[in-house]
């Protein structure tokens, strides 16, 4: 089951509520009674904040009166997946968007990245097409190099001449899903050797380091023991994932890393049952 995007800094508050409310309503409905369910978590992207998280739980319990309902950023619930439900470690989530995460079993934590597109969320899919973009309107004026991507996104998009992406990049079906999805393009093109592709991947996974480092660090991780999770589609990319799992292993040497074999909704459903079985802060 998938549901509409419920990011209110996309869609807009009141839009959110109602796309959770009918998410929640359709798993439910022919499946299980208001009053059997124990604990809910919803791991969604956009919560930054104590005050975003109050405003989800009075949605949810307007339909869930007597539910533990727990309400968390979706990079937490991607920590949990590799981790078993125990929120310990580091996670980076790398797909469409980019987000990196740190909690210690003291409480404390750190992140960065997670802003966003316009706010410096580099290394996600979502720059990296943009990027791939931006090289093929320069290569179309001659500004850089000839590059493989030029024809490859064209033929991708299904455009004969460059002047043609200009209405469609502006256009309300160009959204940030849909940017992301020419990181393919990029892989590929990568793949075959185009040096300019393969710029693009190595800093992407660059500034996947760098963001975890930023959480290493601030967590005073660089000489313990921790579990890394990579979680997301960018992470089945060779290249990035060796990129940064190399250096990780080389400067961090009892770093464990691990790439989930399960979901972040499947790390949320965790969270929630471990809300149920240990009354574990989180729930407070």
């Amino acid at each position: 089951f998938s549901s509409q995007a419920s990011n209110w800094n996309s869609i807009g508050k009141e839009k959110a509520k109602h796309v959770l409310i009918d998410a929640i309503n359709e798993l439910m409905k022919d499946r299980i009674q208001v009053g059997q369910v124990g604990a809910i978590c919803l791991s969604l992207s956009g919560i930054h904040s104590r005050e975003d998280q109050e405003i989800v739980k009075s949605w949810v319990s307007e339909i869930l009166q007597n539910t533990t309902i727990v309400v968390e950023n979706d990079v937490v619930a991607a920590l949990a997946s590799g981790t078993a439900g125990k929120l310990e470690g580091i996670t980076c989530i790398a797909g469409t968007g980019m987000n990196c995460y740190g909690r210690l079993t003291s409480g404390k934590e750190a992140s960065a990245g997670g802003m966003g597109p316009l706010l410096g969320d580099r290394g996600s899919g979502q720059a990296i097409g943009q990027e791939a973009l931006d090289v093929c309107a320069r290569a179309n004026d001659c500004r850089v190099e000839d590059t493989a991507l030029l024809p490859a996104i064209l033929g991708r998009l299904e455009c004969s001449r460059f002047e043609e992406l200009i209405p469609w990049r502006y256009g309300p079906d160009c959204t940030n899903d849909v940017v992301a999805s020419l990181a393919l393009v990029v892989f590929e093109c990568a793949s075959k050797g185009d040096k300019t592709a393969i710029k693009i991947v190595n800093d992407a996974s660059n500034e996947l380091f760098e963001a975890i480092k930023a959480v290493v660090y601030s967590l005073d991780l660089s000489e313990s023991s921790f579990t890394l999770v990579l979680a997301g589609s960018l992470w089945k990319n060779e290249n990035i994932i060796q990129g940064v799992s190399k250096r990780a292993a080389e400067i961090w040497k009892c770093v464990n890393i691990v790439v989930p074999d399960i979901s972040g909704a499947h790390g949320a459903a965790l969270l929630a049952r471990n809300c149920c079985l240990e009354n574990v802060s989180l729930c407070k």
